[in-house]
């Protein structure tokens, strides 16, 4: 049975202060009033601060991490931040946070987690303290806000189950730690912590709504102050992001990667990153490269930092225009070119895979970011052991968008998912056509016309009549992703 497996921090409790205390917090060690939208508390030299919240029914804290308490101080240096958590029960912890600076106006968020920590956390709060240890008559400090959280929960793979991991849930932490990406804007509709990961707004057509979009930047452009190479040309056209998996069986699993490109933008970059101006000397390389045309759409996705390989062994190669010159050349395989590789004399399949607008999406449209509905898995009998891993997403080159990976497992040396169907071709006959066509099996068939790229014909059958669409070459195919080309005379 499939199902979501959100990576996700729980927020137990979340409040923000303007000019007075509310929500059932008091004030002791000082007074406090509320000026320019903030409630000032002054020290009345009793040594410490409080800040009291009783909740009236207990607050559970699973698997809790930290409290981050928003706060400016001013007058005093060397004031501790501290928070004392009670229990319903009557037990109680207390935990010791940072020093805060005497820095006027500028507000710190002081984080205090279980580092040190003297008594037992409780299983729920029933009073929770916020206590400015060392304050005086000098001190003057706001609390803006207060967050009690959980610890970063990972997804968990089983043996026998389909999981989804969604794309925007990648590992929590910091540039370059978690996630790598060159953008500078806030465009992260989604998660606060990461701004400069492009997230638009929600849609339907993605899993959960959510997708990482654009998927590289300065595509256009090399900008990074450093000899260009195959590693920062990554950087540099490039995004990475991390994820953190927890497997509890042995297991080989096959993983879809669900990923969409636009016409519209992928037309664009098709002929401005072919222009002779991205022919860039490669300092490794030793001679010019266009990164761009090359890796437009495409990704790396490793396991514990070994590449997985590819089930791709062709894509598309399209020098601009529009539908009419986009959909005969994606209808034809034929015109496709090999992504396979030469190693140790053998061809072999790589570990890049391309993406490029398609049919196969929700909206039915070359011009669409919904993710291609993907019939073989991009990589097949992935071998995970129980433990904790980590999964890498590198895109090499903008455009595309990337919603989520579905990883489908099996027990230890057992097949994931069957691939029977894949492997079986389509059959049309006869072929050219005049009036109806036999496929020697039951199927789902859409037709499409090669030049426009648009839907002729629709159904479910052995047969299908096509006397009544015009003359020319179209293609067929089916639920499971198959396609055979039709001549209609």
């Amino acid at each position: 049975m499939g199902f979501n497996a959100f990576a996700h921090r729980d927020i137990f409790y979340d409040h923000g202060f303007s000019e007075a205390l509310d929500d059932g917090w008091t004030l002791s060690g000082g007074a406090g009033e509320g000026a320019d939208g903030m409630f000032i508390v002054t020290g009345d030299g009793s040594g410490s601060i409080t800040f009291t919240k009783t909740f009236d029914t207990p607050l559970a804290i699973p698997n809790f991490e930290s409290v981050t308490a928003s706060l400016i101080n001013t007058g005093t240096e060397n004031v501790v931040v501290k928070v004392e958590l009670t229990g319903e029960d009557g037990s109680k912890a207390t935990l010791t946070g940072p020093v805060l600076p005497d820095n006027g106006e500028l507000k710190t968020d002081a984080v205090v987690g279980t580092e040190k920590v003297e008594g037992k956390i409780p299983a729920s709060v029933k009073t929770l303290n916020i206590v400015l240890a060392g304050s005086d008559a000098t001190t003057t400090c706001v609390l803006s806000n207060v967050l009690v959280k959980s610890i970063w929960n990972y997804p968990t793979i089983r043996a026998n189950s389909s999981v989804t991991i969604e794309a925007e849930d990648f590992d929590e932490g910091e540039l370059g730690q978690t996630y790598g990406t060159q953008i500078t804007q806030n465009k992260n509709r989604y998660r606060k912590s990461t701004p400069f990961v492009d997230v638009p707004a929600k849609e339907s057509f993605y899993s959960n709504g959510y997708a990482i979009g654009n998927n590289g930047e300065n595509w256009d452009k090399y900008v990074l102050n450093k000899p260009l190479t195959v590693e920062t040309a990554k950087e540099n056209w490039g995004q990475w992001y991390q994820y953190t998996i927890k497997v509890e069986d042995n297991c080989e699993a096959n993983i879809t990667v669900m990923a969409g490109c636009h016409l519209g933008s992928y037309q664009l970059i098709s002929v401005l990153g072919n222009h002779s101006s991205m022919n860039i000397p490669f300092e490794d390389l030793g001679h010019p490269f266009n990164w761009v045309a090359q890796y437009s759409g495409a990704w790396v996705l490793s396991l514990d930092g070994k590449n997985l390989q590819t089930t791709q062994t062709k894509r598309i190669v399209y020098g601009g225009g529009g539908e009419d010159v986009y959909g005969p050349i994606y209808m034809d395989k034929d015109q496709w070119i090999s992504t396979q590789i030469v190693k140790d004399g053998q061809t072999v399949n790589n570990d890049t895979t391309w993406i490029y607008p398609n049919l196969e999406n929700a909206q039915k449209s070359y011009n669409s970011w919904a993710p291609m509905t993907q019939a073989q898995p991009h990589y097949m009998k992935v071998n995970l052991t129980k433990g904790t891993h980590v999964l890498k997403f590198q895109s090499l080159a903008p455009q595309f968008t990337f919603d989520c990976m579905k990883v489908e497992t099996g027990n230890a040396g057992v097949d994931a998912v069957s691939t029977e169907a894949e492997q079986k071709a389509l059959k049309v006959f006869p072929n050219p056509a005049t009036d109806v066509v036999s496929f020697g099996e039951e199927v789902e068939y859409t037709v499409f016309d090669l030049r426009s790229g648009k839907q002729v014909l629709k159904g479910s059958g052995t047969t299908a009549d096509v006397s009544n669409i015009a003359v020319g070459t179209y293609a067929v195919r089916t639920a499971d992703g198959r396609v055979a080309k039709l001549i209609k005379m």
